[in-house]
């Protein structure tokens, strides 16, 4: 009913028909529409409904009350270059920080590396010295064998010219103790050598 009076209305002011009913059918059940009918209807309530004009039902497009419009392209793409921005510094903050630990990690890697090599000589250099204080004990050995070798030949050189002595010693002439004792002597030297 307050259709048909508003399209009377419409015809009378504006001496010709509505054109874009189709149109307003589609849209009056769209949410925008819906909350600014809803609002309107309380309000009416209160009042009485039948001192409403028409004029009263078409929705006041500058009014605060009035659902917000979607976003034009042009602001959405202003958005998206902002987001883009907000992203690419993002991302090249989060690139620095991985460069970084990056940078630390190859740090602490070449101080290890360089702690190991270091060990490693020294490793090497402690082996070099143990070869060296062998060397100094196998030197030393055979010094000592020398020298006891030498000692030894000497002990058997003096042996060898004791036995010789005894042996030439001239029995014949001695008493007969001596000369047994001397022959005893003769007698284990000749025992020693067979």
């Amino acid at each position: 009913m307050q259709i048909d009076q508003a399209l009377e209305h419409y015809e009378s002011v504006m001496n010709e028909k509505f054109m874009f009913m189709r149109h307003w059918n589609a849209l009056r059940f769209a949410p925008k529409f819906q909350a600014y009918f809803k609002k309107k209807n309380r309000s009416a309530r209160d009042t009485d409904a039948s001192s409403q004009s028409v004029d009263s039902q078409i929705p006041n497009l500058e009014s605060d009350e009035m659902m917000e419009r979607p976003i034009g392209r042009k602001a959405a793409k202003k958005l998206k270059r902002a987001a883009d921005k907000e992203s690419l510094e993002l991302i090249k903050t989060m690139q620095k920080d991985a460069l970084a630990i990056a940078s630390s990690r190859s740090e602490s890697v070449n101080r290890s590396l360089q702690l190991q090599l270091k060990m490693m000589q020294l490793q090497k250099e402690q082996l070099e010295m143990q070869k060296e204080i062998m060397q100094l004990q196998k030197e030393k050995l055979q010094l000592r064998l020398a020298r006891e070798e030498r000692e030894r030949q000497k002990e058997e050189r003096e042996r060898q010219v004791y036995e010789a002595s005894i042996m030439a010693v001239d029995t014949s002439k001695m008493l007969p103790d001596q000369a047994k004792y001397y022959e005893a002597l003769k007698a284990r030297i000749m025992r020693n050598i067979l």
